[in-house]
């Protein structure tokens, strides 16, 4: 999908590299869904709080899912091979704040916008506290959207439920504009 992505916008001559796993707090190891087909589920997640696939058979929405064990590269490491990233893209079916606060320092120091998907309000309430102290701007923000799901119930009452992911858009005034 990378290189199909990069010649649909005219960049597939652009020298890239990728990781086979994900990007993590940390490094070390996740469990990740196993799909047939992983263009019909957008919305699966890597899980880093257990590394053991027989101890996990449902995703963090309910679906019961085989998952396997991958490498995980925590983004500290991964940023430290890099001098300068002028736009990173951060969707990480929620584990986008905990991602980027394991590296804030890095990625204040080193990028000069971000686009990070959100799929919580609080979420989108954290990244703002951690990013607007290192001085990024949130240029654009798209919340997301909730509804009330009466089939998922926490602590006696129903909790919300995303239903259209939101997204932020941040700059790093020390780059200038993207």
């Amino acid at each position: 999908f990378i290189a199909e992505h990069m010649a649909d916008n005219g960049v597939a001559d652009v020298v890239h590299w990728g990781y086979c796993g994900v990007i993590a707090p940390q490094d070390g190891f996740f469990l990740f869904p196993i799909l047939a087909d992983s263009t019909l589920d957008m919305g699966i997640a890597a899980i880093f709080t257990d590394d053991n696939p027989n101890t996990i058979d449902v995703d963090y929405r309910g679906a019961r899912r085989a998952h396997r064990r991958h490498q995980a590269f925590g983004l500290r490491g991964v940023l430290a091979e890099l001098d300068h990233i002028d736009f990173l893209h951060v969707d990480i079916q929620g584990a986008e704040f905990e991602v980027l606060a394991s590296a804030l320092e890095e990625v204040t120091e080193k990028c000069g916008n971000l686009y990070i998907a959100t799929h919580s309000r609080r979420a989108e309430w954290d990244l703002a506290e951690i990013l607007m102290p290192k001085g990024w701007v949130l240029h654009r923000e798209r919340p997301c959207q909730m509804h009330m799901g009466a089939n998922w119930a926490k602590g006696g009452g129903t909790w919300p439920l995303v239903k259209k992911d939101g997204a932020q858009y941040w700059r790093n005034p020390r780059y200038g504009s993207a």
